[in-house]
């Protein structure tokens, strides 16, 4: 596991502890089960999930919903007198999973759930980025609403049709309707759901690094570091990404597994089962 040694002295020590003291193999989304690696305010990250990020494996809806809100949260904690002018674009984060319950809903419940997320998306934020999972593979669908445009990345290199751009048209077409026709906003008055193909990162062939490549781009919006997108990436900058993601993951102060934290719930269980 190469991302190891990428990784800061103390994150490192803390793996080896929550390795040795719990059962990565099962996988449960019960908070008390000393698998679970972090516990965020709407998701958990299991024990089985940081060791995909490591073994260069795929990553998840979890993985990637903490990442940004992690992000988010740390921008937002930023000192005044860090932001300038160009950094006051925000970015809205919309659920990893979006796209699938957007599949799965009939067109009302659609309508629904676009009343509920999108006015505050788009009064709040300048960038609304949609993660879209599809046949195991990662892109981004980004509305900029400064200029306004859809923007689309994906890290395959594609020859000919882009089915998984396809894939993502429907939610596309849905989001731009209902702005259209609901909403009434002035710098979307000629909003169009016609998407620009963004140059993306590539990853390597037979690799799983779309999802670290999306949480390049993520950060890079969040931080308002659009031009700072890189063209290309090493396997090495992968794997530096990914030991970010793992480190943020499993630095935070309250919701990060901790050797103190399992051995209270650890003790907290034996009293239980005597009484």
């Amino acid at each position: 596991m190469q991302v190891l040694k990428l990784l800061p002295q103390p994150t490192l020590q803390l793996i080896k502890d929550m390795w040795a003291n719990t059962s990565p193999n099962i996988k449960t989304l019960s908070s008390s089960n000393n698998n679970v690696a972090y516990t965020g305010p709407n998701s958990f990250v299991m024990v089985e999930d940081i060791q995909e990020i490591l073994r260069d494996g795929e990553l998840g809806y979890e993985i990637i919903n903490t990442y940004a809100q992690l992000l988010l949260e740390e921008y937002d904690n930023l000192p005044n007198f860090c932001l300038i002018e160009s950094q006051q674009k925000r970015s809205y984060i919309f659920s990893a999973d979006l796209m699938n319950t957007f599949l799965l809903n009939t067109t009302e419940q659609n309508q629904q759930m676009f009343g509920e997320l999108l006015p505050d998306a788009i009064n709040s934020a300048s960038y609304l980025i949609f993660p879209i999972l599809c046949k195991s593979h990662w892109t981004l669908l980004i509305l900029d609403t400064t200029r306004p445009m859809w923007l689309y990345y994906n890290s395959l290199k594609i020859q000919g049709r882009d089915s998984y751009f396809d894939a993502s048209t429907p939610l596309r077409l849905a989001i731009t309707k209902y702005i259209c026709s609901e909403m009434r906003v002035s710098r979307l008055e000629h909003f169009s759901s016609t998407a620009c193909m963004c140059p993306t990162p590539k990853q390597q062939p037979n690799s799983l690094d779309c999802g670290p490549i999306v949480c390049y781009i993520i950060q890079h919006y969040i931080n308002n570091d659009v031009d700072g997108i890189a063209q290309s990436l090493t396997k090495h900058h992968v794997r530096k990404i990914r030991a970010d993601i793992t480190h943020k993951i499993l630095s935070h102060k309250s919701r990060s597994w901790t050797l103190e934290m399992h051995k209270s719930e650890e003790e907290a269980r034996r009293v239980h089962m005597a009484s």
